[in-house]
C-alpha cells in the first residue's frame, strides 16, 4: 500500500504537501477537508467558524482554529478534537463541548431550555424529519436533544436549524402551523415586535410568540415582555386596551371562567380544551380564552378564530357545554328570524354576550333587552322582546297566584317543569315563570317533523309545530293541583277565558 494514491486526491501518501503528518493538503482554511466535503465551505465565516468567533480557543492537539482550520477546531482524523461532554439536553456531548459554562460558546448555551424535552416517540407525527435521542438518565427512553433541531453544518437557516423555523415546528405540531396568512401571522407587519424586540419576519411565524430557549412564561412565551400570570393572559397581554391588539380587546369577560361543573365536564367535547394554571391543557382545568378561540387558526376560518369546527354558522362552540341549545336553529329563536337584533349574526348573540360590549346588560351574560319590571325579575328577559315595542309577538301575560310551589317531579324526569325562587335560581321550589312552560333554546323537532328536514321548514309551519313549549308528559307540575284539567291550563295559560271552560271558547282568540 506504500506509495498508493490517496483516494480522491491522487497524491502519494509519502509525498505529503504540508506539516509533520505528510498530509495531502494543508490544514489552513481546511483545504484538506474540502477535498471530500466541498459543501462545508458554506460554514466559513459563521458562528461555527472559530477563527472569528473564538480565535484563541485550542483543540485537544493544542491547535488554534487558524492552525487546525475551521473543520479541525471540532474534528480530527484519529481522535477527538474536543472531548464530548454529555448533558441531559445533549446526550451525544458534541454540542456541549463548547456550549457550556467555561467554554468558548458559553453565552450560547441555550439554557434555560423552555420546550419539554421528554417527548415520547409516539407523539412525533409519522414522517417528521426529526430524530429523538436516547436520554442520558434513561437510555431506554428517547427525547429531544440539540441535534434534533440543529445541524451544526446547516447554514441556510438561522441558528443552524435543520429547516426554516416555522417548518421545523410544523414537523411535530402540524395542527398549530396553519396561521400563515391568518390573523396571527405577523410576518408582513414589521411594526409589530415581540418581547424580544424581534419582528415575525425575524423570528418566524411561531417564534413571534414562542421560543424554545429562554422563554419568559408558560407555553414558551415571548410575545410580550410581561410574564402571563394566567392562561387567559396569554391572550390578554396583547388583547387589552393598552396592548398591541387593543383594536381587538374583546371587552371584559362575562362568561364564568372557573372549573366547569361535573355535569358540564361530562358533556364537554374533547375539541374544547381546558387549561391548568401553568397554561398547559388539562381536563381538570378551567375555561380560558383558548377554550373557545384557536390562536393558531388559519385564514378563511370562522370569525374571531372561534373553535366552531365544520359548522361556523351554528352555535357549535356554545353547544359543547350547553347541549340544550342544540335545537336553537330550528326554533322561533333561530337567527334568521332575529335579524334586527344586535348579535343576530351569532346563534346565541341576540340574548347572550360572552364579552361585555357597549350598551348591553352584563348580568348573567345577558345582552338582550329587558322588559318592564315585574314581581319576578327573571321574566324581564322574555318581556324585553315580547312586549309593546319589543319587536316580537306581544304575549298576554297571566301570572299564577303568588303562592309557594313545590314541584314533586324530580329534575331528571322528562316531565320536570322548573320553578324560580326569589334569587332567580331555577329549581324545584319557587314561582311559575316563562321557562316553566317554554324552552327558550328550542326542543327536538323529531316528534313533530318525522323524517323531515328541520332546517328547510318555513316560518308558518315553524310557528305551527314549534311553539317552544316543553313536552307535556304527565304527571307534571300542573297535574299536581289541577289533575286531568292540567293539560288545558298548560296550553291556555295566557288566555284566562279559555281556562274557565267551554262556554268562553267561542269568543276567545285563536
Amino acid at each position: 500500500m506504500v506509495g498508493e494514491p490517496f483516494a480522491g486526491v491522487g497524491a502519494p501518501r509519502h509525498h505529503g504537501l504540508a506539516g509533520r503528518y505528510m498530509l495531502a493538503a494543508p490544514l489552513k482554511d481546511s483545504r484538506l477537508c474540502l477535498l471530500c466535503h466541498p459543501g462545508r465551505e458554506s460554514l466559513f465565516g459563521t458562528a461555527h467558524d472559530l477563527r472569528t468567533s473564538a480565535p484563541a480557543a485550542r483543540n485537544l492537539l493544542g491547535q488554534t482554529p487558524a492552525e487546525s482550520g475551521p473543520c479541525g477546531a471540532c474534528h480530527s482524523f484519529h481522535e477527538f478534537s474536543r472531548r464530548p461532554a454529555p448533558t441531559k439536553l445533549d446526550p451525544t456531548g458534541l454540542c456541549a463541548t463548547c456550549h457550556r459554562a467555561g467554554q468558548c460558546a458559553e453565552r450560547q448555551s441555550g439554557l434555560p431550555f423552555s420546550h419539554p424535552d421528554g417527548v415520547a416517540p409516539e407523539n412525533v407525527p409519522p414522517g417528521a424529519a426529526l430524530e429523538l435521542y436516547p436520554r442520558l438518565d434513561d437510555p431506554t427512553k428517547r427525547g429531544l436533544a440539540c441535534l434534533t433541531c440543529h445541524d451544526p453544518h446547516e447554514t441556510r437557516h438561522p441558528h443552524f436549524l435543520r429547516m426554516e423555523p416555522s417548518a421545523l415546528c410544523a414537523q411535530c405540531h402540524p395542527a398549530q402551523n396553519v396561521p400563515a396568512g391568518g390573523k396571527h401571522d405577523f410576518t408582513s407587519r414589521l411594526q409589530l415586535k415581540n418581547g424580544r424586540d424581534r419582528t415575525a419576519a425575524q423570528s418566524g411565524t411561531c417564534g413571534f410568540c414562542h421560543a424554545v430557549h429562554n422563554a419568559n412564561g408558560p407555553m414558551m412565551w415571548v410575545a410580550t415582555p410581561q410574564k402571563p400570570a394566567t392562561p387567559a393572559a396569554l391572550c390578554t397581554e396583547c388583547h387589552r386596551e393598552d396592548g398591541p391588539a387593543a383594536a381587538h380587546a374583546g371587552g371584559r369577560l362575562l362568561h364564568p371562567d372557573g372549573p366547569p361543573t361535573a355535569d358540564r365536564l361530562r358533556a364537554l367535547k374533547a375539541e374544547l380544551p381546558l387549561f391548568a394554571e401553568n397554561g398547559e391543557r388539562s381536563r381538570q382545568g378551567f375555561l380560558a380564552c383558548g377554550t373557545c378561540h384557536d390562536p393558531h387558526a388559519g385564514p378563511g376560518g370562522p370569525p374571531d378564530m372561534l373553535r366552531t369546527g365544520a359548522a361556523p354558522a351554528a352555535n357549535s362552540v356554545c353547544v359543547n357545554c350547553h347541549p340544550k341549545t342544540e335545537y336553537l336553529q330550528v326554533s322561533l329563536h333561530k337567527p334568521s328570524l332575529l335579524g334586527a337584533y344586535p348579535g343576530a349574526d351569532r346563534v346565541c348573540g341576540p340574548c347572550h354576550a360572552v364579552h361585555a360590549r357597549p350598551g348591553v346588560h352584563t348580568t348573567g351574560m345577558w345582552a338582550g333587552p329587558l322588559g318592564p319590571s315585574t314581581e319576578v325579575a327573571v321574566m324581564r328577559r322574555c318581556t324585553g322582546c315580547h312586549s309593546a315595542g319589543g319587536g316580537a309577538p306581544v304575549i298576554e301575560w297571566a301570572e299564577h297566584p303568588s303562592v309557594p310551589l313545590q314541584n314533586l317531579v324530580p329534575p331528571a324526569n322528562p316531565s320536570f317543569m322548573p320553578l324560580v325562587n326569589e334569587k332567580g335560581e331555577a329549581g324545584s321550589q319557587g314561582r311559575i315563570v316563562c321557562i316553566t312552560c317554554h324552552l327558550p333554546h328550542g326542543r327536538s323537532p323529531a316528534a313533530v317533523l318525522p323524517g323531515g328536514d328541520p332546517e328547510a321548514i318555513d316560518l308558518p309551519d315553524l310557528r305551527a309545530v314549534m311553539p317552544m313549549l316543553r313536552p307535556y308528559v304527565a304527571p307534571t307540575l300542573c297535574d299536581q293541583c289541577h289533575g286531568f284539567d292540567g293539560l288545558r291550563r298548560f296550553l291556555y295559560y295566557h288566555y284566562p277565558e279559555k281556562r274557565r271552560g267551554p262556554a268562553a271558547l267561542p269568543g276567545s282568540r285563536p
